[in-house]
């Protein structure tokens, strides 16, 4: 038993958080989902429209 000095001073133990743990990791990665999200919006894209081919030109050799 604690003495009475001590029982209103004894706390629970709380283990931190894993945010808490790593902070600048979890910011980090933030950082970079954000960047990546942001160049896949802004980024210009390739028009869907593609124009058909050419018709090929046929050289005929001409006779010696």
């Amino acid at each position: 038993m604690l003495p009475r000095s001590l029982r209103g001073a004894v706390q629970e133990y709380h283990p931190p958080s894993l945010l808490s743990q790593h902070r600048v990791l979890a910011i980090v990665f933030a950082v970079l989902f954000l960047a990546l999200a942001g160049y896949c919006l802004l980024a210009p894209h390739g028009t869907r429209y593609t124009p058909p081919p050419k018709p090929p030109i046929y050289v005929e050799p001409l006779a010696q």
